[in-house]
């Protein structure tokens, strides 16, 4: 018997969870059909819901859907600051992902966290920005994640990209 069948009403986390689901197992049509019942439902405007969204469409290579649901959201949070990064990195999108992370801290005004130093180092290492990947290792410093193992990595990827790593 589903959830809808014995009236269990859903809430906007069970939809981040089956779009989570979706996207794990590359299932775009599902994803966009459960998306569909979230609207329908009234979870159009939840933050959640649009990052989960915007995560799935990153994964299964929609990466402009994701664009486009980013800019068209009313609220953001700092995980949706950081799906869009990471996504336009992977697409290899270096400038835009330098433009978003000065946009994030500029027009929203989040403070960076790990994530998104990974994903600008990342972008740095891929276009070989040694003055740029510099300046955020000194934030990483400033900001105290020098233990943090993913911007770790960032950093080993970024030297070494950038012949910066002798060993």
């Amino acid at each position: 018997m589903s959830m809808r069948e014995s009236r269990i009403e859903s809430n906007e986390f069970d939809f981040v969870a089956l779009l989570t689901t979706c996207g794990r197992m590359l299932e775009l049509e599902l994803g966009f059909q459960v998306h569909s019942l979230a609207c329908k439902l009234g979870y159009l405007s939840s933050t959640f819901v649009a990052n989960a969204l915007m995560a799935l469409c990153d994964k299964c290579g929609y990466l402009e859907d994701a664009l486009v649901l980013f800019d068209e959201m009313p609220e953001r949070d700092i995980a949706s600051w950081n799906t869009v990064i990471a996504g336009v990195v992977n697409e290899l999108m270096y400038d835009k992902a330098f433009e978003l992370f000065r946009d994030m801290q500029r027009v929203d005004g989040f403070r960076v966290d790990q994530f998104a130093l990974s994903s600008v180092l990342n972008a740095c290492a891929g276009c070989s920005t040694l003055k740029a990947g510099r300046e955020i290792h000194a934030r990483v410093l400033k900001m105290g994640f020098e233990n943090n193992l993913s911007v770790n990595d960032a950093l080993i990827a970024f030297y070494t990209k950038c012949g910066e790593c002798h060993i």
